[in-house]
C-alpha cells in the first residue's frame, strides 16, 4: 500500500478534480463550544490563542457579509 505523501497525492482522482473553491467563501466553525474555553469545565483545553483568533476571524467575516456557519454536537442520554 502506497502512503500518500503530498496533498496532490492524497486528492488525486477525488471527485474527478471537480471540487474547487466555489464562488463565495464561508467561515465554518466546527464544534465551537463554550465547554472548551471555561477552565472549570472538564472539557477545558488551553486554547485561548486559538479562541481569540477564531473570534477575530468571525468578526471579520461578519464585517465582510460572509456567511458564518457554526456546528454543534448534542448528546442525548440513552437509557
Amino acid at each position: 500500500m502506497k502512503i500518500k505523501s503530498t496533498l496532490e497525492d492524497s486528492y488525486a482522482g477525488a471527485f474527478d478534480n471537480a471540487v474547487g473553491f466555489g464562488k463565495r467563501p464561508v467561515l465554518l466553525l466546527i464544534d465551537f463550544v463554550q465547554a472548551y474555553f471555561e477552565a472549570s469545565h472538564p472539557l477545558f483545553a488551553e486554547v485561548e490563542d486559538a479562541f481569540v483568533s477564531a473570534l477575530r476571524i468571525r468578526q471579520l467575516a461578519h464585517e465582510k457579509s460572509m456567511p458564518v456557519i457554526c456546528t454543534n454536537v448534542v448528546f442525548t442520554k440513552v437509557e
